[in-house]
């Protein structure tokens, strides 16, 4: 990690971020901001200053006055796998907001007006998401670098507008605690300039790692990032997506999704924490497809024919309708009540007895499976509710 002297501007680079005290900067990158090859002609006043310039000077300045020698600055590698941990190891994070202009009419002493401080382009971007969690201490300034407040001040309207929970953003081990469909909805709404990004930007406040492969496409880079989730958690809000207008024509994709788009909620995803059955298998991700092991509620009235080979004990039909099996995830709706994830299939399926099981195990044979996706619904549209664990 590279830091910037605040009295010399020189840079000095460090190799453990809690072995020194630095202020770290967040803003929307815009026209003459000063990239690292150009640093050197900036510092031997080679180069006209520009906006971007000012920005690392005023940067400097504030690092100063709460007594910190250092300011950040990053390799574009490093940086994406390990920004969070920037973040969050950094004394203090100034958020420049270059759209927020001079006005004190947010409240006393703040120099911005509501509207703009809540329409600012900052709140929209995906990289900006891990940058209002990350930091145990934020201060925001407008265009012209005036003091508007800190992340305390403002806790319930940044709250309404970034859709998070004021407990996260109050404490960032909070996070820790949430489930992943809840933090892929609260980058829902964000995007990046390259596609890529939309899954790279959130590496860290998922706790993942993996390989920065630009041109791959921002499709691939996000369903790489859910493959890695899958690998490492048995969270299944992964698979809590599904919004109405990606897809349009009512295609199956499968159990991954493309973007952080189809994961936009109103509720709030959770886990269960009890299960009706006890332990499961994990799931994991094959060059056959997602595997994964559900329960069979007994009580579940099928509605089609069981044909029984009495010599193999397998059963065989065809399902007459979509039949829904509950994965371990549930999310509170608008009046309170309770909705459920499940898969929904149709599909040719063998059932086979084990006297261990409370249920039957389903074994759907792929070449004569016709759909298969995930989608929401009651806890008693089929089963009841000791069935759901919940």
């Amino acid at each position: 990690m590279r830091l910037i002297n605040t009295t010399t501007f020189e840079f000095k680079e460090f190799f453990n971020p809690r072995d020194v005290e630095y202020v770290i900067v967040s803003h929307r990158w815009t026209d003459e901001e000063v990239s690292y090859e150009e640093y050197p002609l900036y510092l031997s006043s080679a180069r006209t200053a520009g906006r971007g310039w000012t920005k690392i000077q005023k940067a400097c300045e504030i690092a100063k006055a709460a007594d910190v020698s250092w300011k950040s600055s990053a390799e574009l590698t490093e940086a994406i796998n390990s920004m969070y941990n920037f973040y969050a190891s950094a004394y203090l994070c100034c958020v420049f907001l270059h759209d927020v202009h001079p006005s004190p009419l947010l409240e006393p002493e703040s120099y911005c007006r509501r509207e703009e401080f809540e329409n600012s382009e900052w709140f929209t971007r995906g990289w900006t998401l891990q940058e209002v969690l990350a930091p145990k201490h934020i201060c925001f300034f407008n265009s012209q670098f005036e003091w508007i407040g800190t992340e305390e001040k403002h806790a319930q309207l940044i709250a309404e507008i970034t859709k998070i929970d004021p407990k996260c953003l109050a404490d960032p081990l909070v996070i820790q605690h949430t489930t992943v469909g809840t933090r892929l909805t609260w980058a829902s709404s964000r995007h990046t300039t390259r596609d890529e990004d939309i899954g790279y930007c959130l590496l860290g406040l998922l706790d993942v790692n993996m390989p920065l492969l630009y041109g791959e496409g921002g499709t691939k880079a996000f369903q790489r990032l859910q493959l890695e989730l899958i690998r490492k958690t048995d969270d299944e809000t992964v698979f809590a997506w599904g919004s109405a207008d990606s897809h349009p024509d009512d295609s199956l994709s499968g159990p991954l999704t493309s973007s952080p788009a189809d994961f936009r909620s109103p509720a709030t995803v959770a886990m269960k924490k009890r299960y009706a059955r006890g332990f499961r298998l994990p799931c994991s991700m094959t060059n056959k497809g997602l595997q994964l092991t559900l329960d069979f509620p007994t009580e579940l009235k099928m509605g089609f024919r069981l044909k029984r080979r009495t010599q193999e004990k397998i059963f065989s039909s065809r399902l007459a309708a979509p039949v829904l099996l509950p994965l371990r995830c549930t999310r509170t709706i608008a009046d309170g009540g309770l909705e459920a994830l499940a898969i929904a299939f149709t599909a040719e399926v063998v059932s086979r007895e084990e006297r261990a099981m409370e249920g039957r195990r389903l074994y759907i044979l792929a070449s004569t499976l016709e759909r298969a996706e995930t989608q929401w619904t009651t806890p008693e549209h089929q089963w009841g509710m000791r069935d759901w664990g919940v």
